[in-house]
This record gives structure tokens, sequence and C-alpha cells, in this order.
């Protein structure tokens, strides 16, 4: 796989991402990505796995299938996005996002500001769809790679401010803008939003959120590479 450059990276999650592409693209394509197979490896279907060249001639628009796999030990999926690069009539790169290709059923909410949990509901663990570029330039270079987003949860700091230390932003000192010994926050002003002028100053509590993702190593249309 990294030999041929079929990798992908995460934020940290151990999130799964596979995609393949190519012109025409059996219909169980997703039951194969998901069991681990794909029909480029098998010759089923002339096509290129991320990180490869799409074959040539062009035929059509190109068709990327993207299969994803939350981190059993973390949170849903919530979506999939196809990220494309090309070059313009100018010769300037571009790079335009499809949002959304595929994505949750259920309400996607922000985590707890109580205690960062976050509702599973009936959020997927698993994500595939198959795209078709509906903007194809046969003459433009181009290229394409998945993102794979998790659910909204907390940054580390809102696990240390709301939950872990449960810091009350309403003690700081209107003097400084600093807390006291006395408060039991000392040192945990980071975790206020500080407004004000000496004497006035006053604080109030954030919650900063993450979205957790992976990405997949990009399928490349070369033009030059046509017969």
């Amino acid at each position: 796989g990294i030999h041929r450059g079929e990798t992908w990276g995460t934020s940290g999650p151990r999130i799964k991402v596979r995609s393949v592409g190519g012109w025409n693209l059996p219909n169980n394509i997703c039951n194969q990505l998901a069991a681990g197979n794909n029909p480029v490896d098998t010759g089923e279907v002339p096509g290129s796995l991320m990180g490869g060249n799409l074959p040539m001639p062009a035929q059509g628009s190109p068709k990327i299938a993207v299969w994803a796999q939350q981190d059993p030990e973390n949170y849903p999926l919530q979506r999939i996005d196809i990220i494309k690069g090309y070059v313009d009539a100018t010769g300037k790169p571009r790079v335009k996002v499809y949002e959304g290709v595929v994505k949750t059923t259920d309400t996607v909410e922000r985590p707890s500001k109580r205690d960062c949990s976050v509702r599973i509901g009936h959020h997927p663990e698993q994500l595939c769809t198959v795209w078709t570029d509906p903007d194809f330039n046969a003459g433009q270079d181009s290229y394409y790679y998945a993102r794979v987003l998790e659910l909204p949860s907390c940054r580390w700091s809102a696990w240390q401010c709301n939950v872990d230390k449960n810091v009350d932003c309403s003690k700081l000192n209107p003097a400084n803008g600093m807390f006291s010994e006395a408060s039991g926050f000392k040192g945990y002003e980071g975790c206020c939003a500080i407004a004000g002028t000496p004497g006035s100053f006053s604080g109030r509590n954030t919650f900063s959120t993450i979205e957790e993702r992976a990405w997949a190593s990009p399928i490349w249309y070369e033009t030059g590479s046509q017969p």
C-alpha cells in the first residue's frame, strides 16, 4: 500500500478510508471496499487506487468511490467531502470542495457543554458513495481526494476547562483579569474570553470543539498521459 501510494492520514483517530477511481465502476463497489477488496486489484475494471493515475483515454467523467469506517473507540462519522484540485485555463491552480457527497441522515449536534459527551444517535459507523465529477474538463489536469469527518467533539482545552476543572470565569479579578489563588483556578485564565480594562476586566467561559478527520491519498488525472 505505501509503496504504490495507497495511504491515508488522520488527525488522530484510527479512521479507515479507501478510495478508487475509474470511468466505470461496478454497482457493488462499496461492498467490495468494505470487505477490503476492490475491482482494480482483481483486474475486473481498469481504474486507479488512491495515490495513482486514472487510466486513459478519458471516458465520460471520472467516478470516485470512497469508503470510510469510524475508529471503533471514537465517534461515528458525519460526512465525506471530495476535494478537487485543477489548473484553470490561465494556468492557475484552483481547489473546489464538494461537501457532503455522502453524509449522516441524523442531526449533527455539538457535544455537551456540561460533560463533553457526544450524542451517538443513529450516526453511521461506515459511509460509502460513488461520486461523479459534475465539472470535468478532459483538457484539464486535476486530482481528487476524500476527506472524512467525525461528529464534532470537544477540543482538549474544553475537556480541561469545562469538565476536569469546571473553571468559573466570573471569578476573574476585575483589577488584572487574573484568577486569585483562593479561586482555585489560578493559571486557567486561558479558559476565559477576557474583555475590559484594568479595574473592569471580566471573562466568559469558552467552549472549543473540533471535527476529527481523515484524508485519502489523491487520485490523479493527467492530460499529458493520454495516448
